[in-house]
């Protein structure tokens, strides 16, 4: 149900919210850097929880989140307050129509 809501591509999320690479390079911060991810969030940093849901794409939720929870990102810039949940889609947007589609 994606398209209900508004989202961007992975590319847009990481121009607009600049990552910082978790300590073993990669862009997600795996879960058993939680202690270090908070730590960062401690010192000002935004903290993304990158979230697979039911229809396989992956979103960003504000803040920290253990349901579904793949990793976290870890950005130099603050999300604003309207910040809407699902917005980090890795992959074709129009999946998720192609999977409203299946339901009919």
């Amino acid at each position: 149900m994606i398209k209900d809501y508004p989202y961007m591509q992975e590319e847009e999320f990481d121009a607009t919210f600049p990552l910082i690479p978790a300590p073993d390079g990669d862009t997600v911060w795996c879960k058993g850097y939680f202690n270090q991810a908070k730590e960062m969030q401690d010192n000002g940093k935004q903290i993304f929880t990158v979230i697979e849901a039911d229809d396989d794409h992956w979103y960003a939720a504000d803040g920290f989140h253990i349901v579904n929870s793949l990793g976290y990102l870890v950005s130099t810039v603050k999300a604003p307050d309207d910040f809407i949940e699902a917005i980090y889609i890795e992959g074709d947007p129009d999946l998720a129509e192609e999977d409203d589609d299946d339901d009919d």
